[in-house]
């Protein structure tokens, strides 16, 4: 009898369930956000395992909830200890949750938060040794770690950073002062330093050092924030100026920590893990500078774990990872008609937005043509129409996809053109790093103010996404199309029919695809 494994990750931020079995297939994922209509949903993820089971059902595995093996993405006792540490105040709601999972579950193997991202990362990587490099705001006590991995072997952690230094929860105490949400809002901050001088870096460094090996060090307890120290009022008149500085200082910590691994381990291949591989403009830099192949799990975050905790429990140091597509499917994987294609492309090519919905839902934060909204890139008012639609600010940029061989033609990308013709997996699929645009004033919707973009490559297949942005190059010559998440500001990428009909209907949106109709 086939053996089923099932990883949770819950009660911090983005809880989630991944179902696998015992050959390293992975049947299914999904994030409670998308079940639920909250975005970075913390619940415990009962409509995820539910929907998990009922998915593998739905594919044909004869998996009920009492032939599966559960694992839990941190140690609940050891958290507890942290917690109650940093904030005695709290100790019975503390040990209140931590007991949760223990209530939840027949029996489940836990394993440390840190472990879980590293093994999700490592184990879904398409080359089968290298070193990895875990960064986020904190686990139990680890806030940064790294270490070797082998798909033989599995991982060996040989390095490791404690709370309360954390680089994530320095971040994320900057864009809480900064007006914004943490744990949700950091990438605003990415993308609105483009718009600012890091005039004031000297100003964050008396919160952070970089010590002699490369490591970090806070030199100042930021846990609960840093307004005791900076005030609490939004620093309106250079908010751009503390977004560029916080990013910049962000950038070469994560330098310093990759030029360690660099002088330890030498050009290997790099896994990176936690929240702050988010980062595409970290991401980019630790490229140019040091470590060519880098593999980053589509969801490196903590909805990325309960992958990292199912491939524990089942004990694989490997996953078969195909695709990023392990979501709900709300239309029951009907194909789009060649007719249908070309009626989206005509709409497309005259300037309106189109919501694009197809197959099973994307794995972590990111739209890669499966829930998104499209539009044309060349159009100089397309950026400010998207924005209104999403109901974000006007500086948020967009990403393009381009078809996966065409990318060169289009962006200054290093890394592309020797692994296409290898045959190998691009690292531009998945949103995760930053870009020249070659001629910016042809894209003007997607280029961001300091002439880079996030880019997708998308990969020859029969994928509807692929088929529409084949039409698209045909018809208009260009092989590029903005590609932004369905949803709008503070929802999750939209999973639900009703959900989606309420956007088309409340917004400005001009047409809705899902599925062939």
């Amino acid at each position: 009898m086939t053996k089923y494994f099932m990883g949770i990750s819950a009660l911090h931020h983005d809880s989630a369930a991944a179902l696998i079995n015992q050959d390293g297939n992975i049947l299914c994922v999904s994030q409670e956000e998308r079940r639920t209509n909250v975005k970075n949903d913390k619940s415990w993820p009962q409509k995820s395992i539910d929907w998990c089971i009922k998915d593998a059902q739905l594919q044909g595995h004869d998996v009920t909830k009492e032939n599966i093996e559960y694992g839990y993405y941190e140690k609940p006792g050891l958290k507890f200890f942290r917690r109650a540490y940093a904030n005695p105040l709290k100790i019975i709601h503390y040990f209140k949750e931590a007991c949760i999972p223990e209530q939840k579950l027949r029996n489940y193997k836990a394993l440390s938060h840190h472990k879980a991202h590293a093994i999700a990362g490592c184990a879904t990587a398409p080359f089968s040794k290298g070193i990895y490099l875990t960064v986020d705001a904190i686990g139990e006590w680890n806030t940064t770690t790294w270490g070797t991995f082998d798909h033989k072997t599995g991982i060996k952690q040989e390095g490791k950073i404690n709370y309360p230094h954390s680089l994530g929860i320095l971040y994320s105490a900057f864009t809480r002062w900064l007006g914004l949400k943490p744990n949700e809002d950091e990438y605003i901050v990415m993308g609105a330093a483009a718009y600012g001088e890091p005039t004031k870096v000297a100003e964050i460094w008396k919160f952070i050092k970089i010590n002699k090996d490369g490591t970090f060090t806070l030199t100042k307890n930021i846990h609960r924030g840093v307004e005791q120290y900076l005030g609490h009022d939004v620093p309106i008149a250079d908010w751009y100026d503390w977004c560029a500085s916080i990013q910049q200082v962000c950038e070469e910590v994560m330098l310093g920590l990759a030029g360690m691994l660099y002088k330890r381990y030498g050009n290997a291949n790099l896994v990176l893990g936690g929240g702050v591989a988010l980062n595409c403009v970290c991401n980019t830099k630790i490229q140019n500078e040091y470590f060519k192949n880098i593999w980053i799990l589509p969801s490196p975050g903590d909805s990325g774990n309960a992958l990292g905790a199912a491939a524990y429990v089942a004990g694989l140091n490997k996953l078969n990872w195909n695709t990023p597509f392990l979501g709900a499917d709300i239309d029951l994987q009907s194909q789009p008609t060649s007719k249908l294609i070309r009626d989206v492309v005509g709409r497309l090519e005259r300037g309106e937005i189109v919501g694009w919905i197809q197959g099973r839902e994307e794995f972590g934060p990111r739209a890669l043509g499966h829930r998104s909204l499209l539009a044309d890139p060349r159009r100089t008012d397309i950026k400010d129409k998207v924005n209104e639609i999403k109901r974000r600010q006007e500086f948020r940029p967009f990403a393009p996809a381009v078809l996966e061989e065409k990318a060169y033609s289009y962006f200054d990308v290093k890394h592309i053109p020797i692994n296409v013709f290898l045959g190998k997996p691009c690292t531009r699929r998945y949103m995760q790093f930053v870009d020249r645009v070659r001629d910016p004033e042809s894209l003007p919707a997607i280029t961001h103010v300091d002439g880079t973009a996030r880019i997708q490559t998308v990969p020859k297949s029969t994928d509807p996404f692929r088929r529409l942005l084949e039409h698209w190059e045909k018809t208009t010559g260009c092989a590029v199309l903005l590609n932004t998440s369905l949803n709008i500001k503070g929802h999750p990428i939209l999973s639900d029919r009703k959900d989606a009909m309420k956007m088309f209907l409340d917004e400005p949106m001009d047409a809705l695809v899902i599925g062939n109709r």
